[in-house]
């Protein structure tokens, strides 16, 4: 406990601080005040957190002279009480001026100095009207036709599923050694096959639950299935789980096995009207005109004002923003800092996700809990995601932990890495290079990850060019995957990225 000082006159404050080093928990007091009840607390300021420290700071006032006695207070230390000391502070009044002052008239009342503060609802309701019309104009002038129904839709669900087989056995991806892609295909060909011909939302539901809605279905008459067939069909998509998210492989003869269960399982299930015209089907989808009809035709004129209006929307936005918060607020929370000054910043040790990772971030990460696929519900929990990202200083800083259910016996560490890589091509990255190492943390076994990469930027429609590093741990408890991404070339961000990675703790 200390105090800026013990001596005031009425009216002025004192700065009462209590300071704790940094540890799992703390309760700060409501301060207990004289029993005079002559000191007043003027104002409770926000605990702030240091990397080693908890303080808190509290302003007093008095507005009767006199010495007071401010008592010890309690603070509560990892669910132990602790005492500071008492404090005495002395309150002595103002001198009175006794010399002769000249008497003033009163003076007239001055206008406060505009501010935007006076005029933020009117800029703000502006700007709202402004994206209003620019909506309206884009949609008056971007409408399209209703479009037609995708070509696959038109196709019987039979003959597409069929032709979905044709097309997996064709990729080889068994020789390849991918066989978890290959059952992630092969479950979404019957998935589909049984929403489109059932009419239940299959892609969307557990193992269990489509099981429950098929045999619910055959109870009411509406499906004539054999009891066989649904056991048959319960028991490869349960195989195929543990493959996808338990990192089970199977061994050939499994596969073989699961490929034609596949096929009689959606015999079973096909209308007996269904005649198949696969050939013809296949020639249909696969000329270059109906491919060419499927995409949307955007002419020159109609990509200007997009651009056009996109470039006015983006301006529109930072301006009010730099307008209403200042040039710190948009620069602390949506453009971001150089990789320079946030090497210069005071770092932050701070603990993310669950399972926990420790590390050192020039800024806080800002979390966002993901939402767990229905498919992988039965073998994760949660799934939360941590990120910085600063714009101007092509920077980010990533951290995802997943926390297993029980029925997760096996984590292949291998698999985890290339789910994280492959997280990343899916949203456009092309990997030039990656490079992998053993690395261990706190006597747990992981990967550190070196790589370049090329991503399109959305404006200039150029790629650009950036470095990862990385490392990624899991067992059968859970994973966690840190990444920091940076403009190649950039000195500043790869020594952002190894003391990120450095400093992991688990």
């Amino acid at each position: 406990m200390e105090v800026d000082t013990t001596n005031i006159r009425i009216g002025e404050q004192i700065e009462y601080k209590l300071t704790v080093d940094n540890t799992e928990t703390v309760v700060f007091p409501k301060l207990e005040m004289d029993s005079l009840k002559k000191v007043e607390v003027v104002e409770d300021l926000p605990v702030d957190t240091t990397k080693t420290k908890f303080i808190k700071k509290y302003l007093l006032t008095s507005f009767d002279s006199g010495s007071y006695v401010i008592p010890q207070q309690e603070v509560l230390i990892n669910a132990k009480n602790f005492k500071t000391d008492s404090l005495l502070i002395a309150v002595s009044t103002v001198k009175v001026d006794t010399l002769k002052q000249k008497l003033f008239p009163i003076k007239a009342v001055k206008n406060q100095p505009i501010i935007f503060d006076d005029y933020a609802l009117y800029v703000w309701i502006g700007l709202a009207i402004l994206l209003l019309i620019i909506a309206i104009v884009l949609y008056v002038v971007l409408r399209k036709k209703k479009e037609e129904i995708p070509l696959e839709e038109r196709i019987p669900p039979y003959q597409l599923a069929m032709q979905r087989l044709g097309e997996l056995d064709a990729k080889e991806l068994l020789k390849q050694d991918k066989i978890k892609l290959y059952y992630i295909e092969l479950t979404d060909i019957i998935r589909s096959y049984i929403e489109r011909e059932l009419k239940i939302p299959a892609l969307e539901s557990t193992t269990d639950e489509l099981i429950e809605m098929i045999l619910d279905f055959k109870s009411m008459d509406k499906l004539d299935l054999p009891k066989e067939t649904i056991k048959n069909l319960q028991k490869l998509l349960q195989e195929a789980d543990l493959v996808k998210f338990a990192k089970f492989k199977p061994i050939a003869i499994e596969v073989e096995g699961h490929r034609s269960q596949t096929e009689n399982i959606i015999n079973n299930l096909r209308p007996e009207e269904v005649e198949v015209t696969e050939n013809v089907t296949n020639e249909t989808i696969n000329t270059p005109q109906n491919k060419q009809a499927t995409k949307k035709k955007w002419s020159k004129k109609k990509i200007i004002i997009v651009s056009v209006v996109g470039f006015l929307f983006v301006v529109l936005t930072v301006v009010g923003v730099l307008m209403f918060k200042g040039y710190k607020y948009a620069q602390e929370n949506i453009i971001g800092y150089q990789t320079k000054e946030l090497l210069k910043n005071d770092w932050s040790l701070s603990t993310y996700g669950s399972p926990t990772v420790t590390l050192e971030s020039p800024e806080i990460l800002k979390s966002n809990l993901l939402e767990v696929p229905t498919q992988a519900k039965e073998m994760i929990n949660q799934i939360a995601q941590f990120e910085y990202t600063s714009i101007i200083g092509g920077l980010q800083i990533s951290v995802t932990t997943m926390d297993f259910t029980e029925k997760v016996t096996e984590y292949n560490l291998e698999s985890g890495v290339q789910g994280a890589l492959s997280a990343m091509q899916s949203q456009g990255v092309e990997f030039i290079s990656s490079d992998q190492e053993s690395m261990q943390i706190d006597g747990e076994e992981g990967v550190k990850l070196i790589s370049q990469y090329s991503m399109v930027n959305p404006v200039t429609n150029k790629p650009e060019f950036y470095q990862l590093r990385g490392a990624v741990f899991g067992d059968i408890n859970g994973s966690r995957t840190i990444v920091v991404t940076y403009k190649d070339g950039d000195a500043s961000g790869e020594e952002i990225a190894n003391r990120v990675i450095k400093s992991v703790k688990l």
